[in-house]
């Protein structure tokens, strides 16, 4: 099914990124390098970022997904 293997695509570069991306992002509250900012809210609003992000890469990811599963594969792969 191509429209669940661009969603999956997609769901696992963000993924990756997000990896990435939380490995420097969690920096600041282990070192306290963000003093004024509660460490339990800096975890909600991580947290609420993250589904965010998986929410908004679905959504980006399916429009296109939809048009290229309604496309024929012959006339995908045909060259004009």
């Amino acid at each position: 099914n191509i429209l669940s293997q661009i969603i999956g695509e997609a769901l696992v570069l963000s993924t990756l990124a997000m990896i990435f991306g939380s490995f420097f992002a969690l920096q600041f509250p282990i070192l306290g390098l963000l003093p004024m900012f509660d460490t339990k809210v800096y975890t909600i609003a991580y947290i609420i970022s993250i589904l965010v992000i998986y929410i908004l890469t679905s959504l980006c990811a399916w429009y296109p997904s939809r048009i290229a599963a309604s496309i024929e594969p012959a006339d995908a792969l045909r060259d004009e």
